[in-house]
């Protein structure tokens, strides 16, 4: 990579953190003065989302009113602390974005090599990105929050696809390589295999991913950028098309078979379909 390119992507990178902890400085008390229950209970979760205690933070989280959780500010801090649950660290997961080589390897090799070893909860980033959409219902997103969003379907993505494609070493937790009993062409649900629903969790990662990656494309690695084009480029390839969907209530079954298509092609996926139709490469 040009070494003048990659030192402005560590600028914008430094800058994006840099405005991320401003707003994690916020204070919605300030804007709104519920119940004194909902003040204390905002203030021992926000302490115990700094203090990196998921459980807890979560636990204080869901305790408060329905009124309060709805502010902007509270809502996002609690995807956070289910992200940090799920596995996510903004700051080396940023770090990861911008530095990202995908010269040797595939796209979704790539996302699940980065949990090899790791103790994970995916299902954790899915109710993380929940809670950013029901922020999305009422407000624009903004770059801070697409950031997150890039970052947390990029990780949800390989997450799904570690805890079932790799989980044969370390005591189920995987070693970063594809196990050789891994099919993902089955929908049955066993250890070696991707349910519907997990072939959706992951569809609609790919769809979060690429939507929101393009508001903050400035600071992904040339190599990664590069990487995104071609997967949707092959991606319009198919019907339906998997790099769209953001819902999982809106994937046809259709769709999460183009999914595990998408998965088998050797020069994108984790496995070594070469055919020239990728929609052939799961029988």
């Amino acid at each position: 990579m040009n070494t003048h390119n990659h030192n402005l992507k560590k600028l914008f990178l430094s800058i994006f953190i840099f405005i991320f902890s401003l707003f994690s400085c916020s204070n919605p008390l300030t804007q709104v003065s519920n119940a004194s229950t909902d003040e204390a209970l905002y203030e021992d979760a926000q302490k115990a989302l700094n203090s990196s205690n998921w459980d807890l933070s979560i636990s204080k989280f869901e305790t408060l009113s329905a009124s309060f959780l709805s502010q902007r500010e509270v809502r996002f801090k609690y995807a956070k602390a289910l992200a940090g649950k799920c596995g996510f660290n903004f700051i080396t997961l940023s770090e990861i974005l911008a530095d990202a080589d995908l010269n040797s390897t595939s796209f979704f090799s790539y996302l699940l090599s980065m949990w090899g070893n790791k103790s994970i909860s995916p299902s954790h980033c899915t109710l993380s990105e929940t809670q950013m959409k029901l922020i999305w219902d009422g407000y624009t997103a903004s770059g801070e929050e697409q950031l997150f969003m890039a970052l947390l379907s990029f990780s949800k993505m390989g997450m799904y696809l570690r805890t079932k494609a790799d989980n044969d070493e370390n005591l189920s937790l995987g070693d970063g390589t594809v196990d050789a009993g891994f099919n993902e062409c089955s929908s049955a649900d066993t250890n070696d295999t991707l349910t519907d629903s997990e072939i959706k969790e992951v569809t609609t990662g790919l769809g979060l991913f690429i939507q929101n990656i393009a508001g903050v494309s400035s600071i992904i690695s040339s190599s990664l950028d590069s990487e995104v084009t071609s997967l949707s480029a092959v991606c319009a390839l198919l019907t339906p098309n998997p790099c769209t969907a953001i819902n999982p209530e809106d994937i046809t079954p259709e769709a999460v078979a183009t999914m595990r298509d998408l998965l088998r092609i050797d020069t994108i996926g984790i496995d070594t379909c070469i055919n020239i139709d990728p929609t052939t490469c799961c029988p």
